[in-house]
């Protein structure tokens, strides 16, 4: 299975990890949270066009497994889980959430949030 760091499909997302991390870093410091001891399951991606997140899935596709595919709120989000992690601060996330786009819009495409199945953070 191929690393999703090296597949051409994704090189935007592993571009993106970066700001992503630092966006982390500073919003946890500026509330003053240690993360250290928190938990996370997954990690979630943002984009804008279908046609964005029809190219990450076939990324996905190639260096992992597709765990579930369901239509909530009339978009698909496909869950995946990676042979290779994406670490983000001390987390090592083998679960990618790809949800197509909805109505809201972001500033970026990209990697958008971490959390639990139970309880999100946005970053």
């Amino acid at each position: 299975m191929a690393n999703w760091q090296q597949n051409e499909q994704l090189a935007d997302i592993t571009a993106d990890l970066p700001r992503f991390s630092d966006a982390l870093q500073r919003f946890t410091a500026r509330l003053g949270l240690e993360i250290a001891g928190l938990d996370a399951d997954h990690i979630s991606l943002r984009c804008h066009q279908n046609t964005t997140a029809e190219r990450w899935r076939r990324g996905l596709e190639q260096c992992g497994t597709l765990l579930s595919e369901n239509m909530i709120n009339g978009r698909p989000i496909c869950l995946f889980k990676l042979a290779e992690p994406v670490c983000v601060a001390h987390w090592r996330f083998h679960i990618v959430e790809l949800p197509w786009p909805g109505e809201k819009r972001y500033p970026h495409e990209g990697d958008g949030q971490i959390g639990r199945a139970s309880c999100r953070e946005r970053v």
